[in-house]
């Protein structure tokens, strides 16, 4: 069981509110989904949970995670709230992030998540929460994004913050380099093109990706090295020009 299972799992009373997000979600679809080998690197070591507005329960997640051992780490020193939840394991501790739509602000920690806890709030993360997968597991089952919807959002995000967001654009090309379901892969992705995003996701990575050494190559080489990963320029410049393709 991957770690973000495990939170997962105890997050099951709110299945139909959260979605699994970030780093974890390729290794989600090379497992079930794309049925393949799942590297033994991890390239994150946190669980980002994004949330649906909408739903109502009689506990908030807040109390639910207090309640299985897990702990709240204060944000800001000398203050008691906000706090960011952290799974106590072996050695080490596993953070979680919540993030939602800036729109549903409010209505998520009110009804859902809890009013002390952090939320991380993005413009248009209800694009990466819209028209999701369900993942059936042997403990219960859970949302993640569809992949042509996460690799858009993440090049968005990257190219929002290019200087903060370089995991994002690694992640992007991690996911699409990887997946040996590539066809069906390209044929979502091209779904999804003249969706707002889409262009912009497509615009920004044209000006940013014009060679093989451009700053974008370099900084998805030099975020893969330390994991075991060498792919060359040249690869990762290819990949990512039919990763665009495929989104015009």
């Amino acid at each position: 069981m991957f770690d973000c299972e495990r939170v997962l799992r105890d997050l099951s009373p709110f299945y139909q509110s959260v979605v699994l997000v970030g780093g974890w979600a390729p290794y989600i679809y090379m497992c079930y989904l794309w049925d393949q080998d799942v590297p033994n690197v991890r390239l994150t070591t946190d669980v980002d949970i994004g949330i649906l507005a909408g739903g109502k329960y009689k506990k908030h997640i807040q109390e639910v995670f207090l309640q299985k051992g897990y702990s709240g780490k204060h944000v800001r020193t000398g203050h008691h709230k906000p706090y960011q939840f952290v799974l106590p394991l072996e050695g080490r501790e596993l953070k979680i992030d919540f993030l939602g739509d800036s729109s549903s602000a409010r209505q998520i920690q009110k009804q859902i998540l809890g009013e002390e806890v952090v939320l991380n709030l993005f413009d248009d993360f209800n694009f990466l929460l819209s028209d999701l997968l369900n993942i059936q597991t042997e403990w219960g089952k859970f949302y993640v994004p569809r992949p042509e919807r996460y690799l858009i959002y993440k090049a968005v995000s990257f190219l929002d913050e290019p200087t903060s967001r370089q995991r994002d654009i690694m992640m992007l090309y991690f996911c699409f380099s990887r997946c040996r379901k590539r066809a069906e892969l390209e044929v979502s992705l091209k779904s999804l093109c003249k969706e707002r995003l889409a262009k912009r996701a497509v615009k920004g990575l044209k000006l940013r990706l014009t060679h093989e050494s451009s700053s974008a190559v370099l900084e998805i080489r030099k975020s893969l090295a330390p994991f075991g990963f060498y792919d060359t320029e040249a690869e990762i410049f290819n990949e990512m020009k039919a990763f665009i393709k495929c989104c015009s």
